[in-house]
């Protein structure tokens, strides 16, 4: 988070965590303004099953996301990078909501977070590469919790120019 706090307000469009909300402290940390509209910055929705909802077959966000990472990028994101950075329109999933397919899409944002472990996903890194996106910060920290958070965690920057 130091990073991204670090980059002049004026120059940050968008930000996606690719990872569940809890994975990082950016909405306690960041605390700037302009950082409120949850359609230029978002994180992967992980809420558990409400009242009503199925728990056998409950699967939020990230498991959908976590489960086949490039398919999700292909079909969940257009398929070019449009460099205005719009706001994306259904970010992460809503609490209690059962999830379809079509349930969110995301534009591409500026800065990409994810962990690195998404980088041992077959075909992963020469996607996000070949959108624009090269690593502009990565950090390994110590603590890797379960296999999906090896790795550090590496912030991605579209920069074609």
């Amino acid at each position: 988070m130091r990073y991204l706090r670090s980059l002049p307000a004026d120059e940050v469009k968008s930000v996606g965590f690719l990872m569940p909300c809890h994975s990082t402290p950016w909405q306690a940390y960041l605390h700037r303004r302009e950082w409120s509209d949850e359609s230029h910055y978002w994180s992967l929705g992980c809420e558990p099953p409400l009242a009503g909802q199925n728990i056998t077959d409950y699967k939020d966000q990230v498991a959908i996301f976590f489960a086949a990472p490039v398919t999700y990028l292909q079909t969940r994101f257009p398929p070019n990078v449009d460099s205005s950075f719009p706001p994306s329109a259904r970010p992460f999933s809503v609490p209690g909501a059962l999830i379809h397919k079509n349930d969110w899409s995301h534009e591409w944002p500026q800065y990409i977070v994810m962990f690195g472990a998404l980088l041992r996903e077959p075909g992963m890194q020469d996607y996000i590469r070949g959108k624009g996106y090269t690593i502009v910060w990565d950090e390994e920290y110590g603590w890797d919790g379960d296999n999906s958070r090896q790795g550090g965690v590496k912030v991605w920057k579209y920069d074609v120019s």
